[in-house]
């Protein structure tokens, strides 16, 4: 078994599923959109069956919560705790966006206009 194998083994679940410790969800849960810890590899994200628009910054807090969801039959006062920390991700990602789009805009408003030439 190689080392890659290996390792990704053991962050794997019994069934093969990814699943983090709490210590670990809650940690991940301080760097919302920074793509580094939130981020899922893309062979868990296969393997977890994401949708191609769910594989995002959050991914990896979502695996989890899908898990649940499916283990829970979808009842909805389970897994409130996976579900509030991948919206808190997803909204924090969102306020990310809406800054840079701030911040462009304002770059653009404040860039002298170019006047066209009149003949």
């Amino acid at each position: 078994m190689r080392e890659s194998e290996r390792e990704r083994e053991e962050a794997m679940g019994g069934d093969g599923d990814f699943v983090p410790t709490r210590e670990e969800m809650l940690e991940s849960r301080g760097n919302f959109g920074s793509g580094g810890k939130n981020m899922a590899t893309h062979e868990a994200m296969v393997e977890a069956r994401l949708p191609l628009g769910a594989r995002d910054a959050c991914s990896k807090l979502l695996i989890p919560l899908n898990k649940c969801r499916v283990d829970s039959f979808y009842l909805p006062w389970k897994c409130e705790d996976e579900r509030h920390g991948y919206e808190k991700c997803e909204y924090e990602i969102f306020l990310q966006r809406m800054r840079k789009m701030q911040e462009a805009r304002q770059s653009q408003q404040q860039q002298p206009q170019p006047q066209l030439a009149t003949q």
